[in-house]
């Protein structure tokens, strides 16, 4: 059955916005990003969201006292005159410029008549105009008024006005701010994970641990005991925060003892026990303290129908495998690359899934092209196991980014751009370990640039962190070059 979306809920695209006012009207139309990637997955399809109908027997004849007869004129000349006026109000805020909508918001909230879903709907629309206008600190003032003057008006959506104002201090790099609204946005993640979660990818990727660690330890009580968060959810929650914990305490001490007690103890609120052996392994590697030697060997794979304990303990051994070289690949970008642990543990994280979907055949068979100009290469299907299941192939690559990133349910923008962004770190990685050749190497990077084009396309039509672009922006000029 379709999954079924409130009207007030947050959008499933991740826009910020309420469903309503974002995807609910195009709920049948095709995902608005498959034109630009994802060209193999199919269109995710719409959720059949729809008003239930007012109930029959309201207006039974056998329940006279609920018939419109029986509604006092004046009552209803009230509700009429009331129905009127906000439909002017809002058809003169919809034609109104950036300037008069802000005006008129000022002058909602002078009249008295600000409510909650009104001030969000008003403050939606002025969001898109104040980021074009280059205005992020005046739109944050209206927010602060807002906050200010009508306290409980604000608490109705205050998840939407921090992630706006964490985003803005994040552009404009304001330090002071995000300390101010740490214990916000604590305080919203206990009843508003979804929303969170992408806010957690924006912190990280801005290698903002501080704040992370201030949040998740603020946080972790109200998650660990909620009732409406999911088990899965709790136990993603604990290992973001453990990873934030351990971070920050490798980046103020990079020689960190790993037998550090305090460590320990630390990490032991969110992780009941502690497996010693494995993490001392994770932490030796991701420090770049200990390497391993690979062969491609230990990376062919072939999924097996057969659910038997034999294809599960090969699985089980791929997937140790795979792991273990990934957080020598965090290592490698932070020790060499000089990226962030927390940038690299997003992309990481986004790596291990992509080549462990694309061993089981979950993104579809691949395509191998001609060679010649583009517009006369002919695809031909061929066997799904690829040759080198690490090295990213175009047409599965686009799938992903796709499915995971940019689909009807998610969007996820600093996750694609980490990873995306990485994909020639992660190749020369593979060369230098001997899992990858300079041949497999150059053919998977050649298609790359129609990627490139399609995320800046996608992040174009949402400039909420323009910083985004620049990585992208500097491989095109590098592909240009």
């Amino acid at each position: 059955m379709p999954q079924q979306i409130g009207r007030n809920a947050p959008c499933p695209c991740g826009s910020g916005k309420k469903y309503k006012h974002c995807c609910l009207p195009k709920d049948r139309e095709a995902n608005r990003f498959a034109p630009e990637l994802g060209q193999l997955a199919p269109a995710p399809s719409f959720a059949e969201t729809q008003e239930a109908d007012e109930p029959s027997s309201a207006w039974d004849a056998s329940a006279p006292d609920t018939t419109p007869d029986e509604t006092p004129a004046a009552e209803m000349d009230e509700s009429l005159d009331e129905e009127e006026f906000w439909e002017d109000f809002w058809d003169d805020f919809k034609s109104a410029d950036y300037e008069d909508k802000i005006s008129l918001f000022h002058h909602t909230m002078d009249e008295g008549i600000m409510d909650g879903e009104v001030a969000f709907d008003m403050l939606t629309s002025v969001r898109d105009a104040a980021v074009e206008h280059g205005e992020r600190v005046r739109f944050g003032e209206l927010i602060a008024r807002l906050r200010q003057e009508l306290p409980a008006v604000y608490e109705e959506d205050r998840a939407y006005f921090i992630s706006w104002e964490i985003s803005d201090a994040l552009v404009g790099k304001d330090e002071q701010a995000l300390l101010v609204l740490a214990p916000d946005l604590a305080a919203v993640a206990i009843d508003n994970i979804d929303i969170v979660n992408p806010i957690f990818d924006a912190l990280a990727y801005h290698n903002q641990l501080e704040l992370l660690v201030q949040v998740v330890r603020a946080a972790w009580p109200g998650v660990r005991d909620s009732p409406d968060i999911m088990e899965w959810g709790v136990s993603e929650f604990a290992s973001k925060a453990a990873d934030f914990e351990l971070f920050l305490a490798l980046e103020r001490d990079p020689t960190l003892d790993l037998e550090n007690q305090q460590l320990l103890t630390t990490l032991e609120k969110y992780v009941e026990k502690i497996d010693r052996p494995d993490f001392r392994t994770y932490v030796s590697l991701i420090t770049g303290r200990e390497t391993k030697n690979w062969t491609p060997e230990d990376f062919s794979r072939e999924e097996k129908n057969s659910p038997g304990k034999k294809n599960k303990k090969e699985r089980d051994m791929f997937v140790s495998k795979l792991k273990l070289l990934q957080f020598e690949f965090v290592g490698y970008l932070c020790h060499e690359m000089n990226v962030p642990y927390s940038r690299a543990e997003l992309a990481r994280h986004d790596f291990f899934h992509y080549v462990f979907q694309r061993s089981a055949g979950e993104l579809g068979a691949e395509k191998k092209y001609d060679k010649g100009p583009r517009r006369n290469r002919r695809s031909k299907r061929y066997q799904r196991k690829p040759a080198n299941i690490l090295v990213p192939s175009y047409d599965t690559l686009d799938r992903f980014l796709a499915e995971q990133f940019f689909g009807f349910l998610t969007f996820l923008p600093h996750r694609a751009v980490a990873m995306f962004s990485l994909i020639p770190d992660w190749l020369h990685f593979l060369e230098k370990k001997g899992l990858a050749t300079a041949e497999q190497r150059k053919k998977s990077l050649d298609p790359l640039p129609g990627l490139n084009t399609a995320l800046l396309n996608i992040l174009g039509d949402h400039p909420e962190d323009p910083t985004l672009v620049e990585p992208l922006l500097h491989r095109r000029e590098n592909a240009d070059s």
